[in-house]
C-alpha cells in the first residue's frame, strides 16, 4: 500500500513539474531563459550529500523508509521548480529519482502490478529529468555514491505486494465504537478525541485517524493509530503517525 501511494504521488508531483523544467530548457535553447549549466557534475549527489540526506536513520533502514524520503524530496523539487529555482529543483528531483532507483535495485524483480507501476513511475520521472537537462552521467554517479554511502546489507527489503493481498474496508458502526474505545483508553485527554476515519485491514488489524489534546491542552494534530484484534477485542498497538505508515504495518502483519 505504501509503495503504491508513494509511487502514485511521486508520479503526479515530479512529472508535471519537470515537464515545466523541460519546457524551460527548450526555451533556453531559443534564448528565452537561462539554460542549465553545461559543466559536468552539476547534478551529482555526492557521498557527503547522501549522508546528510539520510540523517535520522539508525542502523538498518527499510525500503519503505527510503521511498518516503524520496517522496519528500519530490515534493521539495516541485516547490522549488514552481518558485523558479530551477537548478535547485532539478537537484532535488535527481535526489528523489536516485532513491527510487536504488529501492527498485535493492528489491529486485517482483511479479505483480504494483512493482510494475513502481518501475513505470521511475522510468517516467527519469525521462523527464533527462529531458530537463540533467545528464545520465550525473545520474549514474549519484547512484554509485548512494550505494557506497548506504550498502545493501543496511537496508531491510520490503517487497511491494499485490493490492489484492489485503482488503481495506470502512469499519461498521459497531466496530467504530469498539475501535474508538480502544484508542481513547490510551489518550491523555480521551474526551477531546476527534475521529476522522476507521479502516479495517483484513480481519485482525485496523487504522484509526484521530486528533486529541496533549498535556499542554492543545490539539496535537491528526495521527494514525495502529490496532490489532485479539481475543479481548481491539488493542491499541502504537502511533503510526501517517495513514500510509499505518496501512503498511497492517499489510506486514496480515501477510506474516
Amino acid at each position: 500500500m505504501l509503495a503504491r501511494l508513494v509511487c502514485r504521488f511521486m508520479g503526479l508531483i515530479l512529472i508535471g513539474a519537470l515537464g515545466s523544467a523541460a519546457y524551460a530548457s527548450g526555451s533556453a535553447a531559443r534564448g528565452e531563459v537561462d539554460s542549465v549549466p553545461q559543466k559536468g557534475g552539476v547534478f551529482v549527489v555526492s557521498g557527503g550529500k547522501w549522508s546528510e540526506n539520510l540523517v535520522g536513520r539508525t542502523g538498518v533502514v527499510s525500503t519503505d523508509w527510503l521511498l518516503q524520503k524520496a517522496l519528500g524530496y519530490s515534493r521539495e523539487s516541485t516547490r522549488l521548480l514552481r518558485k523558479g529555482r530551477r537548478q535547485e529543483g532539478l537537484f532535488m528531483a535527481v535526489t528523489s529519482s536516485i532513491l527510487h532507483e536504488y529501492v527498485i535495485d535493492v528489491i529486485g524483480f517482483v511479479d505483480n502490478s504494483r512493482y510494475q507501476k513502481m518501475r513505470a513511475t521511475y522510468n517516467a520521472n527519469r525521462a523527464a529529468i533527462l529531458q530537463a537537462g540533467v545528464s545520465s552521467k550525473d545520474l549514474s554517479e549519484s547512484l554509485y555514491n548512494l550505494k557506497v554511502t548506504l550498502p545493501r546489507n543496511e537496508v531491510e527489503v520490503i517487497k511491494p505486494t499485490s493490492t489484492k493481498d489485503v482488503a481495506v474496508t470502512k469499519a461498521s458502526s459497531v466496530e467504530k465504537k469498539k475501535l474508538a474505545l480502544a484508542v481513547k483508553d490510551r489518550l491523555i485527554d480521551p474526551d477531546s478525541a476527534k475521529f476522522y476515519d476507521f479502516l479495517v485491514i483484513g480481519n485482525q488489524t485496523a487504522c484509526v485517524i484521530v486528533n486529541s489534546k496533549n498535556r499542554m491542552g492543545g490539539y496535537a494534530g491528526r495521527t494514525a493509530i495502529f490496532l490489532i484484534k485479539n481475543q479481548s477485542g481491539w488493542a491499541y498497538t502504537h502511533d503510526a503517525r501517517t495513514l500510509e505508515g499505518c496501512l503498511r504495518l497492517a499489510q506486514i502483519k496480515t501477510s506474516s
